[in-house]
């Protein structure tokens, strides 16, 4: 057991969802750093457990978890975990850099562990209360769970299954195991002030315009429409979050054009802006229609130049409300409705 991570016990589910879990690795200092390797640069870690999650698209999550053998000496009626414990949960975070290649050689670093987690021996009745650090744990990804022999431990299981995903009870074949879900959650986009970032850098909104009057719909036919509005309520439906949303990068519209049987994605848009407004705020240029009563909270995206598509991607049938995450690049080459992946595809199991 020298090397935690060489001797580390390894699991692999049909989904394609491999699990590493390792007990105190050693991560040094980078006298010779390499791509591929997570590193300290100012003194050794070795966290008691680290989790890694990989995935069939090759990225990785990883979670460290340290056990501790008190609580906190004070007079609450709430086992804690005591100061110094959490404190160290945030220098692990901080400290450990994973180092990947970039296309021109450069060795580029980032931060791989998004959690970091106390293991306690608190006694609670788990079934009924809810965990004391269940609010740090989903804002900042720092926390703890008690963890004694014999005890339900409810806690743990219930983030380990919503982190990782159940299979329990899904028809096979299984979904492809996805990270998408690990790259939306609060404690990941914490960015540096002044700094804003996100897991796709091509994230694409098809969706397709209501037919408000013939002006309106005209300019979506023509690649020559400055604004996109939708109700947030149709964007929680569909599963899309706030942070999909402020993430979206680009723009695309199903169309239909006057006698044929389908619509068709002929444009791609740059997306200049994203923000929530009242639905009475928009203006005839901005909706097509001015609704001047209208309380309603609707996402209203600022389009700018479009590029025209070699082929038009054709989305089959007149019915129904399209709307898909995809990318610009498999938009660009796709003949198909059919051939656009899903991006953050929410319902698979997680």
């Amino acid at each position: 057991m020298r090397d935690g991570i060489g001797a580390a016990f390894e699991f692999e589910r049909p989904d394609g969802l491999r699990i590493r879990l390792a007990h105190e690795p050693s991560f040094s200092t980078a006298s010779n750093p390499k791509a591929g390797k997570i590193y300290s640069w100012t003194t050794t870690q070795e966290p008691d457990i680290f989790l890694e999650a990989s995935f069939p698209s090759g990225d990785r999550i990883h979670w460290v978890f340290d056990a501790k053998y008190r609580i906190e000496d004070a007079e609450e009626s709430l086992d804690l975990i005591p100061e110094e414990a959490i404190n160290q949960m945030h220098r692990y975070r901080d400290a450990l850099i994973y180092l990947s290649e970039a296309d021109d050689g450069t060795l580029e670093k980032s931060r791989p562990v998004v959690g970091a987690f106390v293991l306690y021996p608190g006694w609670f009745d788990d079934g009924e209360k809810e965990n004391p650090y269940t609010g740090a744990i989903d804002a900042v990804g720092i926390g703890g769970f008690p963890l004694l022999p014999g005890a339900n431990n409810l806690w743990l299981e219930s983030f380990l299954r919503e982190r990782l995903g159940d299979l329990s009870g899904m028809e096979k074949p299984y979904p492809e195991a996805s990270p998408d879900i690990h790259y939306l959650r609060e404690p990941v986009r914490i960015y540096s002030t002044g700094l804003a970032g996100g897991h796709y850098q091509d994230l694409t909104l098809v969706a397709q315009p209501k037919n408000h009057n013939k002006e309106y719909i005209n300019r979506f036919r023509s690649g020559g429409p400055r604004w996109y509005h939708v109700p947030v309520d149709t964007t929680v439906k569909k599963q899309i979050s706030r942070a999909m949303m402020r993430e979206i990068r680009n723009c695309a519209f199903a169309v239909h054009h006057p006698g044929e049987p389908n619509r068709r994605i002929e444009y791609l848009y740059d997306v200049l802006s994203v923000k929530v407004v009242k639905r009475k705020e928009l203006t005839h240029e901005q909706a097509g229609l001015v609704k001047p009563g209208d309380e309603s909270d609707y996402w209203l995206l600022e389009l700018g130049s479009s590029r025209c598509l070699q082929s038009p991607v054709i989305v089959p049938g007149l019915r129904g409300f399209r709307f898909r995450l995809t990318g610009a690049k498999e938009l660009l080459m796709a003949a198909d409705w059919g051939e656009l992946p899903v991006r953050y595809a929410l319902d698979r199991f997680f």
